[in-house]
């Protein structure tokens, strides 16, 4: 046969093919490939024999339209429309200057005119004469002249474009969207191509017809998916939250099994805060949630259920997504979507529930991509509604439009990230401590972690063990194969599959994690019976992998609830993990086993075990799992993953961003269940009269995961707050004791405080910890790396642009060193180099002289008063209450007349600057005297002593109770009265003071009593972030003298930049780490530091006079230390 007559038979045989299949399905096929390579071979003969450009645009453009009119238009599909000689208007620009940087003019002039030669759709080919396309100047040439065409289109209709330049022999694809049009119209020098210069070969040729078609079709991404699925429609909800009301109406009532899925997605998710408060928080959240609904108000039970609705509709689209992708890959012979279109009402229930309950992805030996666990209720009978189906068809019908399966060497990155962050309301995921990592930063802790693994290790296994919806291990998977790119698919599928790990508490974040780790990996799939087991788990990383062993650790146990509130231990041998092919096989075939006699159960159990004692040991747990009704396709997958999560092996590395939630906003249930984890490593420290168990939920999971999945010689490379170096909070954490006895050490911190907020609108500082077994002495410190956003930068406009070989054009890295500067306390010390360290340890020490929180008001709206009137006797004064629109609850306003007798001037942090109080506008009521210093004046003493005071607390009485328990902690005493205050005592009562602000700013100032127009002379009352120092070690008060010799050395600028580099910014420690000496009035330098304050204070406000006092401070403070 001619090669006509074969390309006329390919042509045939492909109009058969999509008949039955789609035509991404077809184009995977060898009839595809084959009609690929004849037409390659026809471009490179059309450019031997062409003699001008005109000729290989002519004979391209035919052979390109064959493809349309012989295979695509008769079988349906739409074909190409060619434009030719398209206009556009060129921007006026000049050739490349003598420095080597191509610039485009900015003068205002008018552009000049240019010719496409073809343009298919959002595809843009300029032909070449191969004697101009032969060496790198002419391509070079080509190349800027494609860019040109494609901005030009861009400006004309913005969108994502894709240039070829071809000769027939050669070919380059230049890609352009808004991303690279940020880069182009910053430097155009900076756009790399999308592939370099190359042979015109079958690949390349397949590229460009896939190119055509899917630019005719929408791309498979995210904010293509926000723009259809979830931007508000007229009606004023999109076609999510529409599904989520549907599906919320139906959980009115629950079937058992259901109740079990409800319970299992419960035991593995908690609202982060306390469900009974009333924090402005969980308020947000309820509204939010209340809105999907349309409800103004909810309760808890409620809230609970509409984010399980809410979280099934975005795990029934991920499901969707996801199949419509694996049946291209492995699955031919199951319903396509346009067969699930056309499908009944109750035939699409029960082929969406066979794929959610799993038993698609055991047929298509992809075990547990599209199971949707916990999610799969909506397919049951009971709950397949009217209009749960009509939404559910209508993402069906939204999808159809998108192409099946992104380019798989264009990266897509996370496909979900963006689409489930737009869904999910900021008020939960921040609730859950879910802050989605941006793909650039999450590249950079990889390849920071990876500096420490060892040269030796070949086969690097990384893994995340919260990994969210999966960015830290896509940008793995990228790496892995990119090193392993001279091997074959299947080497390199294997390769990941046993390298790449991930685990998430949170059911759905897990389900999307799955899809985008397969989206990674589907082009790798040529075998359609090769066996997968996506190693993503769903799972507890606070959770120590010895709880789940039986005391012999003979066997794993899993935990099942039954719907009723009582639970099953259910065992399995620890050996029959260990051949993975072979269990899933046989666990999935007891699925099978729910409604069969006890001898058949137990037949089949027998199957898991190698001796009889192992069989009698499990038997009766599975036998009460049957007895339940619980040994189903959906609870098998749970077990499933949870063994064989328990036998996943060592890594060395470990990756992500562990959620960031305080330990005191976690549910109850959940702290008292991780409480005696805390307790058996050591990481509770703090002060135990307020609760003191501050901890941040990462600090216990980074420590578990290493104890859990860190190999000896691992790396763990995570983000994590700042605030771990230096609270004192950490103190038993930053000692990284493993629960089997070993012990880590921080490698290296890379602080990223100053790059622009990669999480925003979160503020919280953190910084990127590597953590090994390497040993550290760190009073010679690690290194430090601190990440600042260039000058001109905002992030929010050049996130997109961000990566690994850019870097550097964005943020500038300051190298220093962290430490302490102290062997006696484990908080960590910022330092510019090594010696500023060691000069940071002549200062570090004890006070002797303690430090006081100042007095906690609340609420605010009732405590904090503003003057209105005096009185003519100054006996008592007019107020009014505070006022803001940031308050967490609301109090109108009060203007209560009050006795001056319990009332004092409020000095705030704010008040605060160096050597200096400036003057407040609050007044306070501090119903306490000398005799009366820990608990105030009780009602009948009050009664006597200030009646309009007793009288303006009873009548606000039910706000001031909110605080009574909070206060009796703090006094140490249950029944004080309801107006008593926290942190007060003898202390308040101090003729002089030094007093500094807790946060922020690094200011002291002295101060004692204050002149006032209300009250005459008053003590000043301090507010909770203004700290005070009244007292010595022994409780003495402290003299004028002896507080300017204390404000000296605070307002030292050795001081300042020690305990700016000791602290997060945000908290200072209340008992300074720092040596201050007790005073000695017989001590030259002492009554100089004195002497350097006081003038400090007369002179505040002169800059220049301030800071020569406090250069002569430094050198009088480590003079008085030698």
């Amino acid at each position: 046969m001619t090669g006509n007559e074969v390309k006329l038979k390919c042509y045939e045989h492909l109009r058969e093919e999509l008949k039955k299949k789609d035509i991404e399905a077809v184009m995977r096929g060898d009839n595809w490939k084959q009609l690929m390579c004849l037409m390659a071979d026809t471009f490179n003969t059309i450019a031997a024999k062409a003699e001008s450009e005109s000729d290989v645009a002519t004979n391209i453009d035919a052979e390109i339209l064959a493809l349309s009119h012989n295979v695509l238009e008769p079988s349906g599909v739409k074909g190409f429309e060619l434009k030719k000689e398209h206009k556009v208007v060129i921007e006026k620009s000049r050739p490349i200057d003598p420095d080597g940087v191509y610039r485009s003019q900015a003068d205002g002039s008018v552009g000049r005119n240019g010719r496409i030669d073809s343009k298919y759709a959002s595809v843009v080919i300029e032909y070449k004469q191969p004697s101009t396309y032969k060496n790198k100047a002419d391509t070079d040439k080509a190349y800027f002249q494609e860019l040109e065409y494609l901005n030009s289109l861009f400006e004309e209709n913005d969108g994502t474009y894709l240039g070829i330049v071809t000769d027939g022999k050669r070919c380059q694809f230049v890609l352009f969207n808004k991303h690279v049009k940020k880069i182009y119209d910053s430097d155009i020098m900076m756009v790399h191509p999308e592939t370099d210069v190359c042979k015109l070969n079958a690949s390349m040729v397949d590229r460009m017809i896939r190119s055509i078609i899917n630019l005719q079709v929408k791309a498979l991404n995210s904010e293509n998916l926000i723009s259809d699925l979830v931007k508000e429609e007229k009606s004023g909800k999109n076609v999510i939250f529409h599904l989520t009301a549907s599906l919320y109406n139906s959980l009115s009532t629950m079937d058992s099994i259901t109740s079990v899925s409800y319970g299992q997605w419960m035991n593995n998710f908690g609202l982060s805060h306390d469900d009974a408060s009333k924090q402005k928080a969980i308020e947000d959240r309820r509204r939010d949630l209340a809105e999907l609904i349309d409800r103004e108000k909810i309760g808890t039970d409620e809230e609970y259920k509409i984010l399980f609705a809410l979280q099934t509709s975005i795990a029934i689209l991920a499901m969707l997504i996801a199949y419509r992708v694996v049946i291209l890959v492995k699955g031919e012979k199951h319903a396509s979507f346009r067969d699930l279109l056309e499908m009944n009402i109750d035939q699409r229930r029960i082929e969406l529930g066979k794929i959610a309950e799993g038993t698609v992805s055991i047929e298509l030996n992809v075990f547990n991509l599209l199971e949707t666990g916990c999610f799969s209720w909506p397919f049951h009978e009971m709950y397949w509604t009217e209009s749960t189906n009509f939404y559910v068809k209508e993402i069906i019908e939204t999808l159809m439009r998108y192409e099946t399966m992104p380019e798989l060497t264009d990266r897509t990155g996370d496909l979900f990230r963006e689409l489930y962050m737009s869904i999910m309301p900021t008020s939960v995921r921040h609730s859950l401590g879910e802050y989605y990592t941006p793909e650039w930063l999450a590249e950079n802790v990889i390849n920071t972690g990876l500096e420490y693994v060892s040269y030796d290790k070949e086969n690097i296994r990384v893994m995340d063990s919260t990994a969210g919806s999966g960015t830290f291990i896509q940008k793995v998977i990228e790496k892995k194969r990119d090193k392993y790119c001279d091997k074959s698919n299947e080497e390199i599928l294997t390769n990941i599959l046993n390298e790449v790990a991930a685990i998430d508490a949170n059911t759905l974040a897990v389900i999307l994690a799955r899809i985008n780790y397969f989206l990674s990996i589907a082009d790798l799939i040529d075998d359609k019976d090769h066996e997968i087991y996506i190693p993503v788990f769903i799972g507890d990383s606070s959770i120590p992998t010895v709880n789940k062993l039986s005391k012999n650790k003979s066997y794993y146990i899993d935990t099942i609830q039954t719907g009723d509130g009582n639970s099953i231990k259910v065992e399995i041998p620890v050996l029959s993990t260990k051949n993975q092919k072979n269990f899933i096989k046989e666990m999935h075939t007891l699925a099978l086993f729910g409604d069969s006699d006890e001898v058949m159960l137990k037949n089949r159990l027998s199957k898991l075990c190698s001796n009889e004692v192992d069989l009698e040991e499990i038997t009766s747990s599975w036998q009460e799992l049957k007895e339940k009704g619980l040994i189903t396709p959906a609870v098998v997958n749970s077990m499933i993953n949870s063994y064989l999560l328990c036998n996943i092996g060592k890594f060395d590395l470990i990756v992500g961003n562990p959620p960031w939630v305080d330990w005191k906003t976690l549910p109850s249930v959940h702290r008292e269940n991780k409480k005696e984890t805390c307790y058996a490593r050591n990481l509770f420290s703090g002060d135990g009269r307020t609760g003191g168990n501050s901890l941040n939920i990462c600090a216990l999971i980074s420590n578990v995961s290493a104890e859990n999945w860190l190999a000896k010689d691992g790396v763990m490379s995570i983000l994590m707050p700042q605030s771990l170096l230096f609270q004192q909070s950490y103190e038993g954490y930053r000692e990284f004791t493993l629960f089997d006895g070993r012990k880590l050490y921080f490698q290296e911190i890379v602080d990223w405080s100053k790059s622009g907020h990669p999480f925003s609108p979160v503020q919280q500082l953190f910084c990127t910890y590597v953590i090994s077994e390497s040993p550290k002495d760190y009073t010679h410190g690690i290194p430090l790396k601190q990440v600042v956003l260039n000058k001109g930068n905002k992030l929010e406009n050049i996130k997109a642009l961000i990566n690994d070989h850019n870097f550097s054009d964005y943020f500038a890295v300051n190298s220093g060193v962290v430490g302490k500067a102290s062997s006696s306390r484990s908080a960590f010390t910022y330092a510019k180099s090594t010696e500023e360290l060691e000069e940071f340890n002549s200062v570090t020490g004890e006070s002797m002289y303690i430090g006081r929180e100042g007095v906690e008001y609340y609420p605010q709206e009732l405590q904090l008063l503003r003057l209105t009137k005096v009185n003519t006797n100054r006996q008592t004064v007019e107020l009014e209450s505070y006022q803001s629109t940031r308050s967490k609850i609301s109090v109108g306003k009060r203007t209560p007349a009050l006795e001056t007798k319990y009332l004092r001037p409020l000095i705030k942090g704010i008040n605060i600057t160096r050597f200096n109080v400036a003057p407040s506008e609050f007044i306070v009521a501090f119903p306490y005297d000398k005799t009366h210093s820990q608990v105030p004046l009780n009602k009948e003493e009050l009664l006597d002593e200030s009646p309009k005071l007793l009288q303006y607390y009873e009548s606000n009485k039910e706000y001031l109770t909110v605080q009574t328990e909070y206060s009796d902690k703090i006094i140490g005493k249950k029944g004080a009265p309801y107006y008593a205050l926290a942190r007060t005592g003898k202390y308040c009562h101090a003729d002089w003071y030094v007093i500094f602000r807790d946060n922020t700013k690094w200011v002291s100032a002295v101060t004692g009593a204050i002149d006032t127009e209300w009250g005459g002379r008053k003590r000043p009352a301090f507010q909770n972030h203004c700290v005070s120092i009244c007292e010595k070690s022994d409780g003495t008060f402290i003299t004028e003298d002896e507080a300017h010799y204390i404000c000296a050395i605070l307002n030292s600028h050795i001081v300042e930049d020690y305990i700016l580099s000791t602290s997060d910014k945000r908290t200072f420690k209340i008992r300074i780490p720092v040596r201050i000496e007790e005073y000695d009035k017989k001590n030259a330098v002492h009554l100089r530091l004195v002497e350097l304050s006081k003038k400090a204070h007369d002179c505040h406000n002169e800059f220049g006079k301030v800071e020569m006092i406090r250069s002569e401070i430094d050198k009088l403070y480590l003079e008085s230390l030698r």
